[in-house]
């Protein structure tokens, strides 16, 4: 998961991608326009910065290593139920 201090973020972007490259040039594009972005790399890692952090904003990958993309989508929903996702 991207570092970032908690205190930090009221509102945050969770960036789900598993591919290293892509994760990482999608979290320094956001960064560059003055966001704060979470990356994350699985399905799981996502659902933990979504208790963690207030996330409004999802961009996700439908092809993860640990879930379906779909199942993701259903359980950030539930946790959240005004997130938007990408």
């Amino acid at each position: 998961m991207h570092d970032i201090q908690q205190e930090q973020v009221s509102s945050s972007l969770l960036v789900i991608e598993d591919n290293a490259a892509q994760l990482k040039t999608l979290l320094d594009i956001l960064e560059t326009d003055g966001l704060q972005p979470i990356g994350c790399q699985t399905g799981r890692e996502a659902l933990v910065a979504c208790q963690e952090y207030n996330v409004h904003v999802a961009i996700l990958d439908l092809r993860l290593p640990d879930m379906d993309g779909l199942e993701v989508l259903t359980r950030l929903k539930q946790q959240t139920p005004d997130m938007k996702v990408i």
